[in-house]
């Protein structure tokens, strides 16, 4: 449950065999709800870390309203090819496409329809651990370009936006607390630790 609401997860199906899963085989697992699929392979090794590899998937996020004040629609489209993350929760590896399609933007003033996204997530180098991610438009009246740099501690976030959408009154007020207008629309730079 997310609030009121029920979070269908669909049907699941797993492969489980107890002694390769001793040995550290990872455990495949694939859900299916109408349009939405989810399917890859977790890992969770001895010494804490997590492992999943071959994900692929395809959801709407209309969900992520019930958790966050971020009024985003669209479909999430994802093909990792391994993500990794240690015992103390820092990400060790990702490689793989993370997409966004049909986002839409549905403020109270009405919808407004954005474009289509991806952020292409790689391993920089492999001694400092430090993963890249390449965001780029695929089509939309909202051009995004920029960077994420994500190491075990940090991470750090450019993005320029440009277009039609970019100088949209709503829009812009919701993005006010992060971003600083351009010529062309407006830029957000974050940087933290976590």
């Amino acid at each position: 449950m997310i609030g009121d609401q029920l979070f269908m997860l669909g049907e699941i199906s797993w492969q489980f065999i107890p002694w390769r899963f001793l040995w550290g085989y990872p455990l495949s697992v694939a859900s299916e709800w109408g349009d939405q699929k989810i399917s890859g392979s977790v890992r969770l090794k001895m010494d804490g870390s997590f492992e999943a590899s071959n994900v692929v998937c395809n959801m709407d996020i209309s969900f992520v309203r019930l958790l966050f004040p971020v009024q985003v629609g669209g479909i999430l489209v994802a093909d990792i090819e391994t993500f990794s993350i240690n015992h103390n929760a820092s990400i060790r590896d990702l490689r793989g496409v993370v997409g966004l399609k049909n986002a839409i933007w549905t403020a109270r003033s009405g919808s407004l329809p954005l474009g289509n996204y991806r952020v292409d997530f790689d391993v920089l180098d492999q001694k400092t651990g430090i993963v890249t991610g390449i965001f780029s438009t695929e089509e939309g009246a909202l051009h995004i370009s920029g960077n994420l740099e994500l190491t075990e501690e940090s991470y750090k976030i450019s993005l320029n936006a440009a277009g039609p959408a970019a100088r949209n009154d709503g829009l812009m007020r919701a993005v006010s607390m992060l971003a600083e207008p351009t010529v062309n629309g407006f830029m957000i730079a974050l940087e933290g630790l976590y």
